[in-house]
C-alpha cells in the first residue's frame, strides 16, 4: 500500500502539513516495529513504490512477568494440561458426554 493510499485510508490520522503527515508516518512505523510487526518498502511495487508487512522479519516482543504474575501463567498451565489429554482422547475414540443429568444411557 502507497504512503498517500494509507494517508487517504486513515485521513483523521494523517491531516495537516506533509511535514505534519510524515512525522507521524514514521511515528506509526515505529509503534508497529515496537509490537513486532515489520514493514517493509518495495519500489517495485504499483507506481509510486508500496509498504507491505514483512512477516518473516516480524517477532514477537519479549514478555516481562512479575513473580505473581508467572506464577498464575505456570498455574494455568498446569490446569490446562489434564484438560488437553481429556480433549485429545475425546475426540480420538468419538466419546459423547451427556449435557443433561435426565437423560438416560
Amino acid at each position: 500500500m502507497s504512503r498517500e493510499a494509507i494517508y487517504e485510508a486513515f485521513p483523521d490520522d494523517y491531516r495537516g502539513s506533509a511535514a505534519a503527515r510524515e512525522k507521524k508516518f514514521t511515528r506509526d512505523k515505529e509503534a508497529l516495529l515496537s509490537l513486532g510487526i515489520a514493514l517493509r518498502f518495495v519500489e517495485e511495487e504499483g507506481e509510486q513504490g508500496a509498504y507491505v508487512l514483512d512477516l518473516t522479519s516480524s517477532f514477537l516482543p519479549a514478555l516481562s512477568f512479575s513473580p505473581e504474575e508467572a506464577a498464575v501463567v505456570w498455574a494455568a498451565g498446569q490446569a490446562a494440561v489434564p484438560m488437553m489429554s481429556f480433549a485429545r482422547s475425546y475426540f480420538s475414540t468419538g466419546m459423547m458426554i451427556r449435557s443433561n443429568a435426565h437423560d438416560k444411557p
